[in-house]
This record gives C-alpha cells, structure tokens and sequence, in this order.
C-alpha cells in the first residue's frame, strides 16, 4: 500500500491507491473504539431500562385489575 503524508495534518496519511485518508493516530483510533463501545453499553442498558419500566406498568396494570376484583367482592 502507498501512503503520503497529508499536508497539514501529522496523523494522516492517503493511501494512493484507493484515494482514502487514513487516521495513523493509534491512541486516538482507541479512544474512538472505546467511546463507542460505552455508547452502546449505554443504549443497551437504557432499551432494557425501558423494557423493566413497560413490564412493571403492566405488572401494576395486572394488580390494579385484580384489587379492583376484589374490592368488588
């Protein structure tokens, strides 16, 4: 692979061949890596936050039928 530095910027270089401008900063490259990685923790945890919230509502749902039942008897 041919690479040239890229004026300007001391962490990139452009492949010649495929015309792509490539980041050689590994740290920064890393630090990417891992704030995606918690972001998608984060998402993950927030759809199973929403999904323990819709099935308490429906557990209060269910227990508020059966009390109301009750009271009626």
């Amino acid at each position: 692979m041919n690479k040239v530095k890229v004026e300007g910027h001391t962490d990139l270089v452009r492949d010649m061949n495929s015309g792509a401008v490539i980041s050689i900063n590994s740290t920064e490259a890393n630090n990417a890596r891992e704030r995606k990685h918690r972001q998608q923790l984060e998402q993950q945890e927030q759809r199973e936050l929403k999904s323990d919230v819709d099935q308490l509502k429906n557990d209060i749902s269910v227990i508020k039928d059966l009390l109301t039942k009750l009271a009626e008897k």
